[in-house]
């Protein structure tokens, strides 16, 4: 119920979906004979549409969250591995019907983690995929499997998260996960690299420091480019998406802290 609650809330709170939902308010207030609220639904609209479009706003919101924290100086022997948070995985229901793994936005983060499991042969990854919407899909455990299968490489290192849902849940399976490695080796409680998209790693970093899981900041896919009002070639899909990820990080962050599951809104260093 609250993850249903929380994502009507991020989809009504979507920039699109609020210029959509100021239009179909105009029209029907014209229908109606509203003629106020016609005019003030339309211009509140077509006013977000213009500072949304037009403007490097959403770049400079979204380049505060990816630059909040800077990835961790770390000597590699005090690391007791690294999390990586699922997401970087295409659709399961792609995958399922080709046949073979699928990336998708956030890439970077099963790179990263196949990058470490790589270089790093002391290290345990914990990947946070979690499990599909349906079963029949491939989760993304499978996709990252099949991708390290095809690359000629073993999985003997990584561990797999295969029931989280959330960021949240995430956090509660990876917790349990390193209870468990530290029954068997003390030097697993940490510290360790967490690897997540750089917009994400705020709202991650405050649900693993309520969780008392003793972490480094690890950003990848960083997206948001230096703001300006112009370049080259107008953004208005890109900033529209920059604007999305806001949205989505700070309404996931202020339901977690209202939910009690996080300690503070957004993390700081």
């Amino acid at each position: 119920m609250i993850a249903w609650a929380n994502a009507v809330v991020a989809w009504v709170a979507t920039p699109i979906n609020l210029i959509l939902i100021g239009l179909m308010v105009g029209w029907l207030a014209v229908w109606a004979g509203r003629r106020v609220l016609a005019y003030s639904s339309f211009a509140v609209s077509t006013l977000l549409l213009v500072v949304i479009a037009l403007t490097p706003i959403s770049e400079i919101l979204l380049g505060e969250l990816e630059n909040r924290f800077p990835r961790a100086a770390f000597a590699a022997d005090d690391i007791a591995g690294a999390i990586v948070l699922g997401g970087g995985t295409g659709p399961g229901s792609i995958a399922r019907d080709q046949g073979r793994y699928g990336l998708g936005e956030g890439a970077e983060r099963v790179t990263t983690a196949i990058e470490f499991h790589q270089t790093h042969r002391k290290w345990t990854i914990i990947f946070a995929g979690g499990r599909p919407p349906d079963p029949t899909h491939w989760p993304p455990e499978r996709m990252v499997r099949d991708l390290i299968g095809r690359l000629g490489l073993t999985a003997e290192r990584f561990i797999f998260d295969v029931q989280s849902t959330s960021t949240y849940t995430n956090g509660v399976e990876t917790a349990r996960i390193i209870d468990e490695l530290v029954k068997a080796d003390p030097s697993k409680s940490g510290p360790w690299l967490l690897v997540t998209s750089a917009s994400h790693m705020p709202r991650a970093m405050a649900v693993f420091e309520a969780m008392d899981v003793d972490v480094l900041p690890y950003p990848v896919d960083f997206i948001a480019r230096p703001p300006a009002f112009w370049r080259y070639r107008l953004q208005s899909v890109e900033r529209f998406m920059f604007a999305h990820h806001v949205v989505k990080e700070w309404v996931g962050a202020i339901s977690y802290w209202l939910l009690g599951r996080t300690n503070e809104i957004v993390a700081r260093p």
